[in-house]
C-alpha cells in the first residue's frame, strides 16, 4: 500500500524543521541520518515543540515533509510545491508555510504573515527567556 503512495507526485504536507544535534534517532524522515526533525502547521509550531522538551539552542536548518516522507529545505520544497500546483510562482525561490495555507493572498499579504509568524516566535522566546531570567534573579 505505501508503493502507491510513493507512485503519486510528490507534495508538501507539512513545515518542519530539521534540528543538528549530530546524534542518531528513530523514527526520523528517511533521508534523515542524524539529527531529529520536528513537523507543524507553520515553523514557529515547531520551535515551540521543541522548545517545550529542549531550550539549548543547536543549528538547524527549515524546510518541508514530502508525501514521501523527506525533510527537504525551503527551495527544493518550493520546486516541489509549484510542480504539484500547491502554489503559483512568485517573485521569490523559497517556499514559506503560508504560500501553501492562503494561495489566494497577494505575495505582499504573504510575505506579511511570515513577518508576523516571525515575530510571533521571537516573542514567545523572548517571554520564555524572560521568565527564566526573572526565576534566576
Amino acid at each position: 500500500m505505501m508503493d502507491k503512495v510513493y507512485d503519486k507526485e510528490e507534495y508538501i504536507l507539512c513545515a518542519a524543521i530539521h534540528f543538528l544535534d549530530g546524534d542518531i534517532h528513530e523514527h526520523q524522515p528517511k533521508n534523515i541520518e542524524t539529527g531529529y526533525v520536528i513537523a507543524g502547521r507553520r515553523h514557529h509550531n515547531c520551535y515551540a515543540t521543541k522548545w517545550i522538551f529542549d531550550k539549548n539552542k543547536i543549528d538547524d536548518i527549515q524546510g518541508f515533509i514530502t508525501s514521501r516522507d523527506r525533510f527537504v529545505n525551503r527551495k527544493e520544497a518550493f520546486e516541489i510545491a509549484i510542480n504539484a500546483k500547491q502554489c503559483d510562482k512568485e517573485d521569490i525561490d523559497t517556499l514559506v508555510a503560508e504560500l501553501l495555507a492562503k494561495p489566494e493572498l497577494t505575495l505582499k499579504e504573504k510575505l506579511f504573515l511570515q513577518e508576523l509568524n516571525a515575530l510571533d516566535t521571537l516573542a514567545a522566546i523572548v517571554r520564555q527567556l524572560y521568565n527564566q531570567i526573572k526565576g534566576v534573579l
